[in-house]
Order: C-alpha cells, then structure tokens, then sequence
C-alpha cells in the first residue's frame, strides 16, 4: 500500500464547476495547488474563504501555508478552522506539524493526541505525532515515537511508510535487526519508498550482505541516481569482485560530489583491485608478456603509495 500522507493531511476537492460556470477562487486554488504554486494557491483560498466563509477553503488555506513553511500563519489558519470544526481529527494533526514548525513542541505534541483521539483507527495521526517525537532527536523521544508507531503498524499492517518510521525509531535505538525487518516491509508495501530502501540497503552493507544491499542500492540509483545510492552500489560491486560495474558507479558519485574524499578512495580501491585482478588473469592464461607485466605493476605500485595515510 502506498501512502503519500506523511507530511501533510489530503486536499479537500469541490465537485467540479457544471453547466459552463466559471471556477472561483476555491477551484484556482485547486489548480494552483496540484501545480506546486502555494503561493498562489494559498491568495485563491484565502479569497475563497474571505467570499464565502467555507471551511473547506479555510482548511486548504492551511495546506498551503504549510507547504510554504509559514507555520505562524498556518497555526492561526487551523486553530480559526477548528473553532467550528473541533472534531476534524485532521485538522489537530495539521495543527500539530504547523506548530512543530514554530517550536512550540509541547502544543504540538497536544494537537497530534487530539488528532489520534479522535481518530484512532488509522496510522495517520500517530506516525505523525512519532516524526514529531523523531525531530526532537533524544533517546526518550525516540523510544516514545517507538510506541506510538507500534500502535501504527497494529493498526495500518500495509501502510509502508508505518513501517518505515518505526524501522527509522528501532534503528536509532539501536534494534537494527527490527529496522531491517521494518525496512523489508516497508518496500515490500511500495516499492517507491526510496529512504526505506536506502536505509535497508546501508543495513545489510553493515552485514556484508553485499548482494543485498547492491540490489537495493542499484534499484534506488534507478529512482533517483544521487551520490549516496551510487556510491554504495559501487561499493558493493568491489566488494563482490564486479570492477568494471563498481568503476561505473563510482565514477558517476565522483560526478556528483568531486571532492568527496571516500568516494575517490574506493574508486582508487576499485582500480587497485581490478589491475590486481587483471595481473593474476594474465599470468594464470600464459598472456602476461614483461612490458605489460612492468606497466601493470606499476600502476599497482602507485595505487597502493596513494592509498596510504
């Protein structure tokens, strides 16, 4: 099951404008919004709200002002809203992530109960109460997201990204066979899930699983090819002896980050084993003749020189 909800609760829609009426600012707002423009969404449904006082309007206004990071506005947009609608159960979780926003941790932690009180029955609310908790980044608010995202998966069995933070809570504790676990299911529900799959990947690297984590690496290079994701999967390709893969790799994270010092010393790794390789190929088929013989010792040679501290 795929879920896309982590940030931010859903959009509320009008039915669409019928028998040739011209859209108002709320359907602008709409269009504004799905096209990633906030800022002009959020002028259209601030009008919307000022022209027809629908609370609707007043709700996605506060979508809107979340997205841009104007959580102050955000705050006072969802506490007006929940004064006629107290029992929106969305709404107080919004209101938790707008006052995340500005640092009011203990008011934030209040909205998300209230979120989770009032609607107990779906994962939404206590994930997001648990990435609450994770931002605070301590043992204690890690270990308290645990439980609440314990309650997520209990609840949402095929929600991936409930099992994604709880994978994320457990490895921060230090559980890192539950992380992989939690990370196996999380892609196994989506596997579009790119940061379960990355941190699945670094776990099975840690143990030397390096099939594993070349396939998760590789599959994540494929959705978005950043240097984190290149560069594991060259390590692994080292590591299982695959040169002229892991060179590929490696070449393409030195692209994206020229000055990253691991990066060009597993490349130079990489190229030391290869020719290592290659000497041993050449002597074993009978085809090593003494100049080629002298040029690859060489580079061995230098190789391993630039290799030392």
């Amino acid at each position: 099951m795929r879920t896309q909800w982590a940030a931010l609760g859903a959009l509320l829609l009008l039915s669409a404008c019928g028998g040739g009426k011209r859209p108002g600012h709320f359907e602008y707002g709409i269009q504004y919004f799905d096209d990633g423009d906030y800022t002009d969404a959020a002028r259209h449904f601030g009008l919307a709200w000022e022209e027809k006082k629908q609370a609707h309007a007043l709700f996605n206004l506060g979508l809107a002002q979340l997205k841009l990071g104007d959580y102050q506005a955000a705050v006072r947009t969802y506490r007006q809203y929940l004064t006629q609608n107290g029992d929106d159960w969305q709404a107080h979780t919004n209101l938790g992530h707008a006052l995340a926003g500005t640092g009011d941790t203990q008011a934030a932690a209040e909205a998300f109960e209230e979120g989770i009180a009032l609607n107990g029955t779906w994962p939404e609310p206590y994930c997001a109460f648990a990435q609450h908790l994770l931002s605070r980044n301590t043992p204690e608010t890690d270990r308290k997201a645990l439980e609440w995202l314990d309650k997520a998966v209990a609840i949402g069995s095929e929600d991936s990204t409930a099992w994604y933070l709880h994978g994320r809570a457990a490895y921060r504790l230090g559980d890192r066979s539950t992380a992989r676990n939690d990370f196996q299911q999380a892609v196994a529900r989506d596997a579009d899930n790119r940061p379960a799959r990355m941190l699945l990947a670094d776990i099975l690297r840690a143990e030397e699983d390096w099939s594993g984590a070349r396939r998760h690496y590789m599959t994540a290079a494929v959705q978005r090819a950043d240097h984190a994701s290149l560069l594991g999967a060259g390590i692994c390709h080292r590591q299982l002896g695959e040169y002229v893969m892991a060179q590929d790799a490696l070449n393409r994270a030195l692209r994206k980050a020229p000055d990253d010092p691991i990066t060009q010393r597993e490349l130079l790794l990489t190229n030391l084993e290869a020719a290592k390789a290659n000497l041993a190929a050449l002597a074993k088929k009978g085809k090593l003749d003494p100049q080629t013989k002298t040029q690859l010792e060489a580079a061995v040679a230098a190789m391993q020189e630039a290799l030392k501290p």
